[in-house]
């Protein structure tokens, strides 16, 4: 094994990676999210909900991209995995996904019977919105829950082990100042406050 002080002839080099495990190993409490967002506007067949594609550093702070923790970083957005109703919900998803293979809110249950045998429920969204019949019914692998991804202009799925991604799709629609106009937008649009730069607008509700 090299010597340290040997290997560590130039300083500047040798604080840049110190530097750099410290960032790796703690990240700050305000990651800022770099976010490449759009709003399917109600002029154009939309709900004027937003959508954003999630990267690394995420909104909670972590590193995790397993499925799961995909639900906590939208959820610090204010959001929640992304979920459709038709379509051209699904492709509007799908464009801003940007070819990214990326979570969204599709799950698929499976149960595991005393024979070792598997059946699987209809694919279902976390919000509890109906699952629409063109979307299909999915696929699983016994005995693992299955996990939804849009990839490309289609829905995937992967089972619980292999359920992870870098980038995940965030919706939201949340109003809690009740003025009709999705939070989020006004955030991004610079017309409410967000002092903490994290795109979510916390209200009083009396």
């Amino acid at each position: 094994m090299p010597n340290l002080r040997d290997w560590c002839t130039n300083r500047i080099h040798c604080v840049r990676i110190a530097l750099a495990v410290i960032a790796l190993l703690c990240p700050g409490p305000r990651a800022q999210a770099q976010l490449k967002a759009a709003q399917w506007r109600s002029d154009e067949g939309g709900n004027d909900h937003w959508y954003a594609l999630i990267e690394r550093p995420y909104p909670s702070g972590g590193v995790c991209g397993a499925w799961h923790c995909h639900v906590g970083n939208c959820a610090a957005l204010g959001g929640y995995l992304a979920t459709a109703t038709s379509t051209q919900e699904l492709q509007f998803i799908a464009a801003v996904a940007r070819g990214n293979y990326s979570a969204i809110g599709g799950t698929i249950d499976v149960t595991v019977h005393p024979d070792d045998s598997c059946s699987a429920d209809e694919p279902r969204w976390l919000t509890g919105e109906p699952w629409p019949s063109e979307f299909g019914s999915g696929s699983y692998q016994c005995p693992f829950s299955m996990y939804g991804y849009i990839q490309g202009p289609s829905i995937v799925w992967a089972p619980a082990p292999s359920a992870s991604s870098n980038n995940a799709i965030a919706e939201m629609s949340a109003d809690c100042n009740g003025d009709g106009i999705i939070d989020f937008g006004q955030c991004v649009g610079g017309t409410l406050a967000d002092l903490d730069r994290d795109y979510v607008v916390r209200c009083t509700v009396s």
